[in-house]
């Protein structure tokens, strides 16, 4: 199967922690760009080991703890320049889990 069609393929900086991936293109024919490894931080300020992909100049990141690679939330940033929502590296979103539990049934809605 040629490269193209096949499994993207990824190369890592010299710090050894950022890869990134051309994806083939989506509906839009705009290639998705994936990175495997980058710096990252959650709504709550924890900073971890974000996940992301760049579509239409915006880039999502999903952050996971370092040590443990449990998830810890998510963050949107411009990646692109001349976006309506602002310059590169403004973050337009970002959400973290705080609270996780395994439970025997759904908790009952307030009264």
């Amino acid at each position: 199967m040629p490269e193209s069609e096949g499994p993207a393929h990824g190369r890592t900086d010299k710090a050894g922690e950022t890869s990134t991936t051309e994806r083939p293109a989506h509906a839009d024919n705009e290639p998705l760009l994936a990175t495997a490894a980058r710096a990252g931080v959650d709504a709550a300020g924890r900073h971890g080991l974000a996940v992301t992909r760049v579509r239409d100049g915006v880039r999502d990141e999903l952050v996971f703890d370092r040590v443990t690679h449990r998830f810890l939330g998510t963050r949107t940033v411009i990646a692109g320049k001349g976006h309506p929502f602002g310059p590169p590296g403004t973050t337009t979103h970002s959400s973290a889990l705080l609270n996780t539990a395994i439970v025997d049934r759904a908790p009952r809605a307030a009264e």
